[in-house]
């Protein structure tokens, strides 16, 4: 172990001692001087540039160093502010629910009294009238079996029973019966007249 830090250290020593007898130099830049042909092509160049349509004369670049880009009173431009957009209000009016119109669901006969069940107008639930009740500003003036007459004023109007479409049988039902109709059998019955006459005429017949 000691030789080995015996060898790093005499390999330090020597680095440092080999540095410091050739120290790094600085690169070098070296100086080129322009000819008088290379001048001169610089000038043919130049002279050619300013009788170009493409390049504005030379004193015309002399203007960019009086007129230079960043000045002592300049300042930036005002910050954009993005104006409010005011959204834009409909003009055909908002469409309200109007009200369910106004239908016979039923006509009941209490006695000989009759009443219509009536659903939709201005109450939502459905409601029981009589002749002479007031439906929604129109007076019952008759009520049938099949239709109602409301009047106001000298107008009037019918409103027939609500008619409901009839439940057909399912296509199920008439598979699982075969599409056979299915009769209900009578059993007969028995004439209890005829058996009670069978048996006094065999009470009075005399015994043999």
């Amino acid at each position: 172990m000691k030789r080995l830090w015996l060898a790093i250290i005499v390999l330090l020593l020597g680095f440092l001692s080999w540095r410091w007898y050739k120290p790094p130099q600085m690169p070098q830049t070296a100086s080129y001087v322009i000819s008088e042909q290379t001048q001169g092509d610089i000038k043919t160049l130049l002279d050619s540039m300013e009788r170009s349509s493409d390049f504005p004369p030379l004193p015309a670049y002399s203007s960019i160093s009086e007129r230079p880009l960043f000045f002592s009173d300049r300042r930036p431009p005002q910050p954009y502010v993005a104006e409010a957009v005011v959204p834009r209000t409909p003009n055909q009016p908002k469409r309200r629910a109007g009200k369910r119109q106004l239908q016979v669901s039923g006509i009941v006969q209490v006695g000989n009294q009759l009443y219509a069940l009536l659903t939709g107008g201005e109450i939502p639930d459905v409601r029981r009238v009589s002749v002479g009740d007031d439906v929604d500003g129109w007076k019952v003036t008759s009520i049938g079996t099949d239709r109602l007459i409301l009047s106001k004023g000298t107008g009037d109007k019918t409103l027939l029973v609500r008619s409901y479409k009839p439940v057909l049988p399912s296509q199920q039902a008439q598979k699982n019966s075969g599409g056979r109709a299915q009769t209900r059998k009578l059993k007969p019955r028995r004439n209890n007249n005829g058996l009670q006459g069978a048996v006094s005429r065999a009470a009075s017949a005399p015994p043999r």
